[in-house]
């Protein structure tokens, strides 16, 4: 695979895939994980998801310019190879269509009511097959574009809510019971709304920048959860703690019940921040949308990445249609999480024992 990206790409387009997915319930899933003393967990979820991604990118080293398709075979034989990548294909299938179905149900319920799902739809996936045709370069450019925005947007965010918050109801801070787990399938929400880190199998690495590229995607890891806590802690302080579990996009009632006087001009401030997150869900859609095209594409060469391309947003786009209620997505989103959390957490684990053996192997020989 000819195309590369620069360090500072690759950590945007980690951001870019990471965050978006759970962001709308995640302060509800922190509250009914730990109360207000949740956003610990988050941070915990930070540093332990940072030691995963360190593993899969020093998997990837070990094999200069090529993708885990291209390396796999060589790493873990032929079979489990192909094992591995079939797991890759189911998980983000799931992935795909979950996020884009959580993506067209938030515009539906926040900003275009009266529009019909299926034109939603359809809009947001033929934008994310615009977005694949620029393939992987264009899309890491893209990332370091809507990166910048988004973070900017969501500090901007975080100062105004902190200015809002109850003290109260942000309180207790720290507890003797912070390690307890309330709702274990909340905590997995938190889990699943850390996944994505896997994409860097798809990225053909370089060695020229080995030292400095495994610290620029921890610290974005670590401000990826420091920004999770901060969205969390706010929205309970601004709802409480007890209020917050009955709502399920969480962050974005939280928003509206912002009531800054100097910024009343804005008559829908949280129509505003609104559109950054619609960003979020569309660059975590067309980047994993970018990886099964990839993969399938490199597998059957017979068909074109474009026909791929294709073929994926239509399935996804038909998907869509049939995961119309919130029921249904949720029953989904279980499905993919459990996917999610079983491949991103067990796989990426396996492969770095499995190249850490074979380069000491190396080393003997």
């Amino acid at each position: 695979m000819s195309e590369k990206v620069t360090s500072k790409q690759l950590a945007f387009i980690l951001f870019g895939i990471i965050v978006g997915y759970g962001t709308m319930s995640l302060p509800k899933n922190t509250a009914l994980t730990g109360g207000t003393t949740g956003w610990i967990w988050l941070i915990l979820l930070a540093i332990i998801t940072s030691i995963y991604t360190y593993m899969v990118w020093y998997t990837g080293i070990q094999f200069p310019g090529q993708t885990l398709v291209e390396y796999s075979s060589r790493l873990v034989g032929k079979w489990l190879g192909a094992v591995i990548i079939f797991l890759f294909i189911l998980y983000y299938i799931g992935f795909l269509i979950s996020s884009t179905s959580i993506a067209v149900e938030a515009v539906k319920l926040t900003l275009l009511s009266k529009t019909p799902n299926w034109f939603i739809s359809l809009v947001l996936c033929a934008v994310i097959y615009y977005a694949l045709t620029l393939k992987l370069n264009g899309l890491a450019r893209f990332s370091e574009i809507y990166g910048i925005l988004v973070i900017i947007s969501t500090v901007i965010l975080i100062v105004l809510m902190l200015s809002q918050i109850n003290p109260l109801s942000a309180r207790p801070l720290f507890t003797t019971f912070n390690f307890k787990i309330k709702s274990m399938e909340s905590f997995t929400y938190l889990v699943y709304a850390f996944v994505g880190f896997e994409f860097i199998y798809l990225i053909p690495l370089s060695k020229e920048r080995k030292n400095k590229t495994p610290w620029i995607i921890l610290v974005t890891i670590i401000l990826i959860g420091c920004i999770y806590a901060l969205l969390a802690q706010a929205s309970i302080g601004i709802l409480g703690a007890d209020s917050i579990v009955y709502y399920d996009e969480a962050l974005f009632t939280a928003v509206r019940r912002l009531n800054i006087p100097l910024l009343q001009i804005f008559k829908r401030l949280d129509g505003i921040f609104f559109v950054t997150f619609i960003m979020t869900f569309f660059t975590t859609s067309a980047l994993v949308a970018y990886g099964l095209s990839y993969i399938l594409s490199s597998l059957f060469k017979k068909l074109s990445y474009k026909i791929f391309s294709i073929l994926i947003l239509s399935m996804t786009f038909v998907s869509t249609l049939f995961l119309n209620s919130y029921e249904v997505i949720e029953l989904f989103k279980i499905w993919v999480n459990t996917i999610g959390i079983g491949f991103c957490y067990t796989i990426p684990l396996l492969l770095f024992i499995i190249a850490k053996v074979k380069k000491h192997e190396k080393k003997k020989t």
